[in-house]
């Protein structure tokens, strides 16, 4: 059976759902709709993520910064075939809005709900462009990474314990 012929058991169901069960590997967090006051009802978004990576810390922050209501699925780092079935590849993190394709790629995921009208005014200013930064950056990047890297290795995740991480 191909990942794509799986697609249809992973995908969020329709909004008739309230709540659905997390796929294979992976963990929910939260309630799939929106409940209160008024006609203006919406499905709350999904975003996939692994526990420790940078990239999908960088796309929760969206929506702790603009306090949008969404379902937060933590998948197992040997989970391949969650991804596989969203978006073709092992890759996270994953948004997905009802009626719409799922979408990988933080900085994507980031626009794309900071520009929605639903969620309130954009919040993020645009890139500043500004150089001296840009030279900060390619210059203590080294010293950064050893700092990041050495914490995330001393971290306790249950995930690294599994066979499929070690590759």
């Amino acid at each position: 059976m191909t990942a794509l012929s799986r697609a249809p058991s992973i995908l969020p169901r329709s909004s008739r759902s309230s709540v659905r069960p997390a796929p294979r590997g992976a963990r929910a967090v939260g309630a799939s709709t929106a409940r209160g006051p008024g006609p203006a009802r919406w499905q709350r978004p999904d975003l996939y993520v692994y526990d420790l990576c940078p990239f999908c810390t960088r796309a929760r922050m969206i929506f702790g910064l603009k306090k949008i209501p969404h379902r937060l699925i933590f998948m197992s780092y040997d989970d391949v075939e969650t991804p596989t079935a969203l978006i073709g590849k092992k890759l996270a993190p994953i948004l997905h809005l009802s009626g719409e394709a799922p979408m990988p790629e933080s900085l994507d995921i980031i626009k794309r709900i900071d520009d929605d009208s639903r969620w309130g005014p954009p919040i993020l200013q645009a890139s500043s462009g500004r150089e001296d930064l840009k030279l900060f950056e390619k210059k203590h990047w080294p010293l950064m990474r050893l700092l990041i890297h050495t914490r995330l290795l001393h971290a306790y995740v249950p995930d690294r314990g599994l066979r499929g991480t070690c590759s």
